[in-house]
């Protein structure tokens, strides 16, 4: 969903760049997305562990809620040691493929 002057961007500065849009000042817009990283930060972990989320499924997901570049301004990339590596799930955790269904297929008249 495009949310702000940089399209889709997830970042603060681009969330707050449309916050006149929603009738917001430049502080009540800050304090609203100050409070919804919090949450984020603070909850994420544990929702998704709540909801049974496995522990090597939650490290899969954790970059996208404790995600380094949240803060960064326009085009400035991460610092080394704060990115997130890609993790791609082994192969031993992926699901088995779905057999073809027996089912024959309706031809158009």
């Amino acid at each position: 969903m495009a949310c702000g002057d940089q399209g889709r961007w997830t970042n603060a500065g681009n969330l707050l760049s449309q916050s006149a849009r929603f009738l917001l000042g430049p502080d009540e817009a800050n304090s609203i997305v100050d409070a919804v990283e919090n949450v984020v930060k603070t909850g994420w972990y544990r929702t998704l562990r709540a909801v049974g989320v496995s522990e090597h499924d939650v490290g899969i997901l954790k970059g996208a809620f404790a995600y380094p570049g949240f803060r960064l301004a326009p085009g400035v990339p991460p610092a080394q040691s704060e990115r997130v590596p890609p993790t791609a799930p082994s192969a031993a955790s992926r699901p088995a493929p779905r057999k073809a269904s027996g089912r024959k297929r309706k031809t158009a008249p």
